[in-house]
């Protein structure tokens, strides 16, 4: 069985999964992510209903619904680009939606500063580590998905007097592997598709807007470490 047919197999049974889920009332679906959330961080944690348009899309989209994907304009064989304003919780939602995903398909959290930290001192070993990277299921290698997190943020970065835009030779290599095998990539954001552009360049902005769905909170959203929840 290739790579490709048991990729098929597991998004259909997640798509199976996501019908069944979806009977439950969406409200309660909001309330186990909340209770998920305040599992993992701590009772000060809290979804705002303001949100609710966004954490529906990505619900939808992690549960591989393909019917409501449609009607939310969701390609479910992209990743997913979550911007929005700092403190809107981008990172913890991305974090926390995984765990409704089939498990052969969630993706692992890394910050872009981190993999810039790492590439200070092995070079690029480290781009290697996050472009080609598989994982086993019952024998077979399938592609790994990343989420990136905080994309934008970090700083070019130079080994041995060789200066390196990290990320982009990521999301280039990434990018590849999407075209060829459909390799997922996630990322979060506090830029919007125009900064982005500016920041990586037209070359990169394009492969973006291929790889990726762009669901963003809204831009009026406010900082959650710093201000109590509305409802």
């Amino acid at each position: 069985m290739s790579n490709s047919k048991n990729m098929t197999d597991t998004v259909e049974t997640s798509t199976h999964q996501a019908q069944q889920i979806w009977m439950i009332d969406e409200a309660d679906l909001f309330s186990m992510l909340e209770t998920s959330g305040k599992e993992c961080y701590g009772e000060k944690f809290s979804l705002w209903k303001e949100d609710f348009p966004t954490l529906r899309k990505l619900l939808i989209y992690f549960f591989a619904d393909s019917e409501r994907a449609v009607n939310e304009g969701l390609d479910l064989k992209k990743g997913i680009m979550l911007s929005g304003p700092v403190g809107c919780g981008k990172t913890s939602i991305m974090s926390l939606v995984r765990y409704f995903q089939n498990e052969n398909l969630r993706h692992t959290m890394k910050p872009c500063r981190e993999i810039v930290l790492e590439f200070f001192s092995k070079g690029f070993d480290t781009i290697s580590k996050y472009d080609k990277s598989f994982h086993c299921v019952d024998g077979l290698l399938l592609p790994k998905a990343y989420c990136f997190d905080d994309l934008g943020l970090e700083k070019e970065a130079v080994y041995y007097g060789n200066q390196c835009d990290v990320m982009k030779e990521v999301i280039l290599s990434r990018y590849d592997l999407f075209e060829s095998i459909g390799m997922l990539t996630h990322f979060t954001t506090n830029l919007t598709p125009e900064q982005l552009e500016i920041r990586y360049g037209e070359n990169i902005a394009s492969r973006l807007e291929a790889m990726v769905n762009f669901v963003e909170f809204d831009k009026a959203t406010l900082d959650k470490r710093r201000f109590k929840p509305k409802h």
